[in-house]
Order: C-alpha cells, then sequence, then structure tokens
C-alpha cells in the first residue's frame, strides 16, 4: 500500500520566478498514471485496512499538505474524477494571519532567489544566532532529496533548522518587512479559506491536522508539543465539526521531525494515524507498531511528480 504527498500544485507565476511549485497539469497526469498502475481504494476500504493492520496490495493513497489554496483545485479535480485525499492543514496562519515561517522562506525564495535572500540572510544574522548542536543534527539529514542550488538549501537549513524559534522569527520578521510588507494580503490568498475546507470536507475529503505553527517537533518539549496537536485538532473541529476521523502528519517528517513525546501525545489523544515521510510502501508492520508514523513517498519520486525548477533557474538552465 502506497501514500503519496503533494505540497504546491498550480500553474507558473512570473512574479514569483525561483518559486518550486508541481503543474497541475502534471498532477492529473500523475494520477492518471496511478490510476492504471495502481488500485485506489475507496476511504472505508482504507480506514478499515487501518483498524484491521492489513494494507491493501497495490493500493494508493493521496496526502496533501500545508492547507495552500492550490489544493481547492486538486480537490475539485479529485472529485469529480470519483477519487479522494487526505488533506493536512496548519491552523496558525487562520489565527495570525501572518505565513507560516516555512511559507515565509518559500516566497521569500521564490520571488527573489536564493542568492539574494541568502546575502541579506547573512547580514542580519548574529553568528551567536546558530546552535550548533541544531546544525550537528540536521545538517545531513535535511533537504538531501530537493534539487536545491547551494544558496537556497543554505537558507533553508538556517532558517527551518539551525536558528532558535524567536530568533527565527526575528529574522523573518526582519526579511519580510523589507521584502514583503503587506503580508497579511499575502497570507489571504495563500490558504484555504474555512469555507474552502468545509466545502472539500462535503466533497468527500479527510481533513487532518498539521500542528500550528508547523514547527519541528522534536525539538520542543512535551507541553509545546500538546499545545501544537491539541489546538490544530481544536480549530479543525471547528470548520469540519463533523469530521468523523482523526489523522495527523509531521511538518517536514522523517524521524528526525517527531520524537517519543509526539507518539505518546498523538495516542493519548486517540489519532486514527499519522503519516511520516519516508520512501516505501505501507506494510503490516507499520500498521501493528507505527501507525502513528506511517511513510509517504514524495510525488517527486514518481513520473510527472518532479517539481518545476522555477521559471528563472530553468531559463538560466536551458541558456548555459
Amino acid at each position: 500500500m502506497k501514500s503519496f504527498m503533494y505540497h504546491y500544485i498550480r500553474e507558473g507565476d512570473e512574479a514569483y520566478p525561483w518559486f518550486r511549485y508541481l503543474h497541475i497539469e502534471d498532477f492529473k497526469k500523475q494520477v492518471s498514471y496511478f490510476k492504471h498502475h495502481y488500485n485506489f481504494i475507496s476511504k472505508s476500504e482504507f480506514f478499515n485496512s487501518i483498524e484491521q493492520k492489513e494494507p491493501v496490495e497495490d493500493a494508493a493513497i493521496l496526502t496533501f499538505d500545508d492547507g495552500l489554496i492550490d489544493h481547492f483545485e486538486a480537490a475539485e479535480y479529485l472529485a469529480a474524477e470519483g477519487l479522494w485525499g487526505i488533506f493536512y492543514i496548519p491552523t496558525g496562519p487562520y489565527q495570525t494571519q501572518k505565513l507560516l515561517d516555512v511559507h515565509r522562506i518559500h516566497v521569500l525564495i521564490g520571488k527573489y532567489g536564493g542568492q539574494e535572500i541568502l546575502l541579506t540572510l547573512e547580514k542580519t544574522l548574529r553568528e551567536s544566532y546558530i546552535q550548533n548542536e541544531y546544525v550537528d543534527k540536521f545538517e545531513k539529514v535535511t533537504y538531501a532529496r530537493q534539487d536545491n542550488d547551494a544558496a537556497t538549501k543554505q537558507v533553508k537549513q538556517i532558517l527551518n533548522y539551525f536558528l532558535d524559534y524567536q530568533q527565527k522569527d526575528d529574522v523573518l520578521d526582519v526579511l519580510m518587512q523589507k521584502y514583503f510588507p503587506d503580508e497579511a494580503l499575502l497570507c489571504k490568498d495563500f490558504y484555504l479559506s474555512p469555507t474552502q475546507i468545509k466545502s472539500m470536507n462535503n466533497m468527500g475529503m479527510v481533513i487532518g491536522a498539521h500542528s500550528v505553527t508547523h514547527p519541528v517537533f522534536s525539538r520542543l518539549d512535551y507541553a509545546t508539543q500538546n499545545n501544537e496537536i491539541m489546538n490544530c485538532f481544536k480549530l479543525l473541529d471547528d470548520f469540519v465539526p463533523s469530521n468523523s476521523i482523526k489523522t495527523f502528519c509531521y511538518p517536514y517528517g522523517g524521524d528526525h521531525s517527531f520524537n517519543e513525546d509526539t507518539l505518546m501525545i498523538l495516542e493519548k489523544e486517540n489519532v486514527d494515524f499519522s503519516f511520516s515521510v519516508e520512501q516505501r510502501d505501507i506494510n503490516a508492520h507499520d500498521l501493528i507498531h507505527k501507525k502513528q508514523a506511517l511513510p509517504r513517498y514524495d510525488c517527486n519520486q514518481f513520473p510527472f511528480g518532479q517539481a518545476s525548477m522555477g521559471l528563472k533557474r530553468a531559463e538560466m538552465m536551458a541558456n548555459s
């Protein structure tokens, strides 16, 4: 049984020449490819497999992270095809009217390029901001599968992993004020609205939790992790009161992104199942012993799923 993970699904935007995304037409082509090679099982079949701890052979499950506005069109397409997916929503932006830090980084790099943002970041950072323990822990295990240029990878690692969270917020506030001073307007058009989330649920999509602020859970203490999980579910319950399935997926994903505290909280909260990121099939051992850390493939590991390099990078490579 295979599960597949998606993020940005959209058309190119000349205003964001470095932005990476899966084109909506390639998404449709990949869904068609999966139809011919795997079995899109029903929601009830999938949930029964979780409950019975028996994976369905050749089954395919589609999952979508981050609550992006892109996902409404994806959900409409799936519904028209008689399919369904699991959409994992982080709830922080609905309360702060600010982009999540991970998406602030994406739009900064997407509009101005990794090199420009790295130069500004180096002028903003104090050397003492870099946490050496986090460098040692995360440098070799993050972004290994992504085809980033060196500057982009460095920006992502510094801001997502190497800084204390308060310092990270302060640095990103400076960058956003410089490059995107009207962040609230940007945020409004970046994420699904509560009305869209409810509509997607009515289409047959499953709505899951993806934390409040999209942190690396393994860097948080028990109480903070607990608040991130419980408060996310609480707001989603307000959006979709009829939601009968309780599911979660880890921001960033991979074994480095959560710990035993996270697993304990998910069990305490009676979460039905959770997804991580690991490039392999779901097997019976996972359903018996690891239902709170089920593996998912990145869609880019399969035909038609490769993310765009961004309009600018593609142009540079074509001219090189």
